[in-house]
């Protein structure tokens, strides 16, 4: 990719949540069982420093930034999908959420999900990670609770509103009446992966409040050149143990 003048990775370090929940995300869910590990860092049985999945996930950050755009430090979200999207950069880590922004700059590109390996072991390495990313719901003091439940009902059962869900919001459908066409090149390789049943979690929702924002921090401080691994690996430790 570099001698054809491509940057490989479009990295946004400027986002907390992009590193420091989506990106940690990947050795925290690639444990044999990540809600056992996880249970296990609460009760002190387990830890990150020392942790396999967790010291191969440096050759993940180092690759990247080795490889990425200039300045990743200050690389916002919108910078980091525009540098993808208008084919200055290969690859980018993120979701299917960005697929309108990216079509949108360049409505011809052919894309799809690729699984980020902590190593070569075929069996753990090809798994995309997959969660629910937001949910509606009901307000029951409302005033309005009867027009609220008529409109969720419009939505998953009309014609306009099963297209909106798929074709416009690009959403995998949550029920089975809602044909999952138009999903767009990344919600039809999730769609894919999940089918053959090749999915790791999201393990964020799990992890002690504030966690992902101070891994981020730390991640941050890594990218700078401002700490070493072994360092990184402690503070992400001292983190959890601060605030569990």
């Amino acid at each position: 990719m570099k001698a054809a003048d491509i940057t490989p990775f479009s990295a946004g370090y400027g986002e907390w949540w992009v590193i420091g929940q989506h990106l940690l995300n990947i050795p925290f869910a690639q444990q044999e069982d990540p809600v056992a590990f996880i249970e296990g860092l609460y009760d002190g049985s387990e830890k990150i420093t020392g942790n396999e999945k967790f010291k191969e996930f440096k050759e993940v950050l180092d690759t990247e930034l080795k490889y990425a755009n200039d300045n990743p430090l200050t690389t916002d979200y919108n910078t980091q999908v525009t540098l993808f999207a208008s084919g200055e950069t290969a690859m980018l880590q993120q979701g299917n959420w960005t697929e309108n922004m990216i079509t949108e700059i360049d409505p011809e590109i052919n894309m799809g999900f690729l699984p980020i390996p902590l190593s070569n072991d075929e069996s753990s390495a090809d798994r995309l990670p997959v969660g629910v990313p937001n949910n509606w719901v009901l307000n029951k003091n409302s005033e309005h609770l009867e027009e609220a439940k008529t409109f969720l009902e419009w939505m998953v059962t009309s014609e306009t509103g099963k297209r909106y869900i798929t074709e416009e919001f690009a959403f995998i459908p949550a029920f089975d009446n809602i044909e999952p066409a138009g999903l767009g090149d990344l919600g039809q390789s999730i769609l894919e992966y999940s089918k053959e049943e090749k999915t790791i979690p999201w393990t964020w929702f799990r992890w002690p409040d504030g966690a992902n924002k101070e891994f981020a921090a730390a991640i941050q401080e890594y990218a700078a050149g401002k700490i070493d691994y072994d360092t990184l690996l402690e503070r992400f430790q001292t983190t959890w143990d601060n605030l569990k």
